[in-house]
């Protein structure tokens, strides 16, 4: 009887945390989703100030030839990977 009695409070306080813990992962997702962002930010404003005030390209890797293992030869060749 006693142990149906402390499952049953181990039951109630689940029920009653799990709400907490699912906010909590959800907070976190946020603040991690901020960072991010800011590191982005912090990033383009870095290339600005490196490239003459120009921001970074929207895509960098357009016009390169891929191969079958994801490099472009032409970068191997002459030295930049």
């Amino acid at each position: 009887m006693e142990l149906i009695i402390a499952l049953a409070i181990i039951g109630v306080l689940l029920a009653i945390l799990l709400p907490v813990f699912s906010k909590a992962r959800g907070a976190a997702r946020k603040i991690s989703c901020v960072s991010n962002l800011r590191q982005a930010g912090v990033a383009a404003l870095a290339y600005t100030g490196d490239h003459d005030g120009f921001l970074p390209p929207r895509n960098p890797y357009q016009g390169l030839i891929v191969n079958d293992k994801g490099i472009d030869a032409a970068l191997v060749t002459t030295g930049w990977m």
